[in-house]
């Protein structure tokens, strides 16, 4: 009785001092060790691994990250736009290349179906100021792209529905028409907030607040939310990599040695005011429907670590993004990154 009653009053005195902001002195880390290896990471979201097959229905992004304190070249000068930048935090530059296929419910229709979201496809890449200080992660990202027949949706789906034996794509003819995208977003994520580990480095408790924006003819939007996590070396990063739209996440990782883990669970809400996808073209005539202003991400995954190796997987609900949508989407992704 004793020891239970030591161990409630311990783990009661942390859950306190935890809401307080106040952080034990076991609770402290000490700051990340330096990292000096490029982070690689691909990302594949798929509505299929959800059991459907409709409306955003996948997505292939591979990003590079680069060690700390390697510009590239780029002057530090140009960090200082991320706001709260200073000298003491880690500069980072971040490279992507993406695409992404939205279709309408069902594929099998070759007439266009002026009531669900149109066919569209966007392939994109941009490059990315990161700066990353002892407990928070800010990004600044500058996206090119391109939706249209050029970012080739239908060969890919017709590709892989071939592969997998699965229905073919009758409507891509009905797709969005080639328009180039200039995209501008911001990310910042706080980790370890409200942070509760008993031992440095062993399981332990936390809350990752962020805050996203976009800005482009692709997509514009603000967005706010939070992750929570419980796991083994939680400061190893600030959680997973993902897709627009919402928060892109980060590609950062920290390697500790042996085997580490954690589940998470998150929520987004982003205010949007423009998503091509179903808005349409912005100087052409194209299909379109009239999307919701707000939109919500529930998020639940898990995250597994060995060395040098981590896999991410996730299972994301979607609120309905426009009038007369049936249900919420559904889609699940899978990321891995590797240290070099």
């Amino acid at each position: 009785m004793p020891t239970q009653r030591r161990l409630i009053e311990r783990t009661a005195a942390l859950l306190i001092a935890a809401l307080m902001g106040v952080a034990p002195a076991l609770a402290e880390p000490e700051g990340p060790p330096p990292d000096n290896r490029w982070t690689l990471s691909g990302v594949l979201e798929n509505d299929l691994f959800a059991g459907t097959d409709r409306h955003y229905t996948n997505g292939v992004l591979m990003s590079a990250l680069s060690p700390q304190d390697e510009t590239l070249g780029l002057p530090p000068d140009w960090w200082r736009v991320l706001p709260g930048h200073n000298a003491a935090a880690k500069r980072r530059i971040g490279m992507h290349l993406g695409q992404s296929m939205f279709t309408p419910d069902p594929i099998t229709v070759a007439a266009p179906l002026p009531n669900d979201r149109p066919y569209a496809a966007w392939l994109h890449g941009g490059i990315s100021l990161v700066s990353e200080s002892r407990r928070e992660l800010r990004q600044l990202s500058l996206d090119l792209g391109v939706v249209g027949p050029v970012a080739m949706g239908e060969e890919a789906q017709s590709f892989v529905h071939d592969v997998i034996g699965s229905d073919e794509p009758q409507g891509w003819d009905n797709q969005l028409g080639n328009e180039p995208t200039l995209t501008l977003s911001y990310d910042h994520r706080w980790q370890n907030v409200l942070q509760l580990r008993p031992e440095a480095g062993g399981l332990g408790i936390d809350m990752m607040p962020h805050v996203s924006a976009a800005l482009g003819n692709a997509l514009t939007y603000a967005g706010a939310g939070a992750t929570f996590r419980f796991g083994d070396d939680l400061p190893n990063d600030f959680g997973p990599l993902s897709i627009r739209p919402g928060s892109m996440g980060s590609a950062l990782y920290r390697p500790q040695g042996g085997f580490s883990w954690y589940l998470f669970a998150g929520a987004e809400a982003r205010a949007v005011a423009r998503n091509i996808f179903l808005d349409g073209n912005s100087f052409q005539d194209s299909p379109s429907v009239s999307k919701k202003p707000l939109v919500g991400d529930l998020t639940l995954g898990a995250s597994v670590a060995y060395d040098s190796v981590r896999l991410t997987y996730s299972y994301v609900m979607r609120s309905k993004e426009f009038d007369g949508q049936g249900a919420v989407d559904k889609f699940a992704s899978l990321t891995l990154t590797l240290k070099f």
